[in-house]
């Protein structure tokens, strides 16, 4: 999926901690334990804390320890120096704006908003970068698992702002970013070294219900390439599997019994 209607932009990514409260440590937003109190800490009995870290309430609690970070980001600004966009999804955000100086003020206005809710910007996770030029040694940004990137193209494969726009002389290119590739090919690998001594459909069937649901998140975005990819490395891995239930056969024979010619393909 491309999309062309996103001007150059600066972008901040950040993702939030928990400031060490009480007894609590740092800990990541996403592990924010619950409370029936207080704000963002629910103390139970003998000063016993609940995690859900991970659990499907905890978009939720970081959603509603978020709400109002938006509007305090987009009141903050004239409307000389142009409002920013805010994308948010649980506790990661980016902020977008097309100038360096509306990015920088953007971090200093949400660090100052965490800092009254008890959370801050983890210095490891926030980066700043542009997402057609190289700012600090970054192009782009990695979001929900894909890569948002704009790459400058000729007048016939530009983008424009709308219909009647002029041309921008580039293009946004959004693909499924190393990260989510690397994450995907591990977790078909701890299948396959897993289940070593099931059979062929078995197996066939407890990598489909994985390759399903990540494929159909990515199909929206350029992920042709990462799709080839993981297929070229999901087979070496599955050659691997094969060789090693048969260890005396040549590999013609394992090709024969397990890779049947379909439509011409294998």
């Amino acid at each position: 999926m491309t999309s062309s209607s996103i001007s150059c932009l600066y972008t901040l990514s950040p993702t939030l901690t928990l400031i060490q409260w009480g007894s609590v440590e740092t800990v990541s937003i996403s592990r924010l334990k619950v409370a029936t109190r207080d704000r963002y800490l629910i103390h139970e009995p003998q000063n016993q804390f609940c995690n859900i870290g991970g659990g499907v309430i905890s978009p939720l609690l970081a959603n509603i320890a978020l709400h109002g970070l938006e509007m305090a980001l987009k009141t903050a600004y004239t409307h000389k120096e142009k409002t920013p966009h805010v994308v948010r999804y649980a506790d990661d955000f980016v902020v977008l704006h097309p100038t360096e100086e509306g990015i920088k003020k953007a971090q200093s206005i949400a660090t100052a908003w965490l800092a009254d809710m008890g959370l801050e910007l983890k210095p490891s996770k926030t980066k700043m970068t542009h997402t057609l030029l190289s700012y600090q040694g970054n192009v782009g940004f990695d979001f929900l698992g894909w890569t948002v990137r704009q790459f400058p193209v000729g007048k016939t494969h530009t983008g424009v702002a709308n219909q009647h726009g002029h041309p921008l002389g580039f293009k946004t290119i959004i693909t499924p970013s190393k990260e989510a590739v690397k994450r995907h090919l591990k977790e078909l690998g701890d299948v396959i070294r897993k289940h070593r001594h099931i059979s062929q459909g078995q197996l066939i069937k407890e990598l489909n219900s994985r390759i399903h649901g990540w494929t159909n998140y990515h199909k929206t975005v350029v992920s042709r390439d990462a799709f080839e990819h993981c297929s070229c490395v999901l087979y070496a891995q599955l050659r691997r599997w094969a060789r090693r239930r048969h260890p005396r056969q040549g590999k013609q024979w394992i090709a024969q019994k397990y890779w049947h010619a379909k439509e011409g393909k294998r």
